[in-house]
């Protein structure tokens, strides 16, 4: 992620001067007090994933972990920079509740979309014959991968970004190989609940806030991977749409 994207997003916390209390590092995950973050896969910069050790970062306030957690080449300290960061962030005014992706079913099934990452309802469109590509760093059977995408990214009209391209360095790339997209939707637990991230052309940002930590802690320590399997209530699902979204949707044809 460039400088001046974490710049922006530090710039959304409400208290910068947090202290970092605890860190909890699970396989797919890094839960900070008040957010979870998943890991990233290695991506084209070849992340490590190694066995870090977060410990130095403990009693130190946010503002000084996450700049150089967020340009570090361990995908460990990415993750738990933004953790740490997206537990900090002031909630945008203007979010409701729900499904990022089910808002856009009807237009999917005749305008050209991409995911970008792997989703219940990307697989689901795919199968029925909707005009859905799955753009990924790791393809499986029927993705396109994300070095050969050039021609599915830059038709399509909608995009669906994951949150983990925040923490692989591909944001901005997917931004920039999608130029004749009328909708973008970044989602997923590693988004930040900011409305700093509109400005950086996404229409909807699409996160998760935890809701009952101690509960979504034992999940995790009792082996659980999916966040989408956490039990009821333990979080909620977030959205912050850009003004213009509206008249986006009218013209996305």
């Amino acid at each position: 992620m460039r400088m001046s994207l974490v710049k922006k997003l530090i710039a959304s916390m409400q208290n910068p001067d947090a202290i970092v209390e605890e860190l909890w590092v699970f396989r797919h995950w890094v839960v900070a007090k008040t957010s979870v973050v998943s890991i990233p896969d290695a991506g084209p910069e070849g992340l490590c994933c190694g066995r870090s050790d977060l410990s130095d970062w403990l009693h130190k306030p946010v503002r000084e972990v996450v700049p150089a957690g967020m340009t570090s080449r361990d995908a460990v300290r990415r993750a738990a920079a933004m953790a740490c960061l997206n537990g900090c962030i002031r909630p945008a005014k203007s979010m409701y509740e729900g499904n990022s992706i089910i808002p856009f079913a009807q237009m999917v099934r005749n305008v050209p979309t991409c995911f970008i990452g792997h989703f219940q309802e990307a697989e689901r469109w795919r199968s029925l014959g909707y005009p859905v590509t799955i753009v990924e760093l790791l393809p499986r059977k029927g993705d396109v991968h994300w070095l050969d995408a050039d021609e599915q990214l830059a038709q399509c009209r909608i995009v669906f970004i994951t949150g983990l391209t925040l923490l692989n360095d591909t944001f901005e790339q997917v931004i920039g190989r999608t130029p004749n997209a009328r909708i973008r939707v970044l989602l997923g637990p590693t988004v930040p609940p900011t409305a700093a991230l509109l400005e950086c052309g996404v229409h909807v940002v699409g996160g998760t806030k935890v809701v009952h930590f101690e509960k979504l802690l034992k999940y995790f320590q009792y082996g659980g991977t999916s966040i989408k399997n956490v039990p009821a209530g333990v979080i909620e699902r977030f959205n912050i749409v850009h003004p213009g979204l509206q008249l986006k949707m009218q013209n996305v044809a």
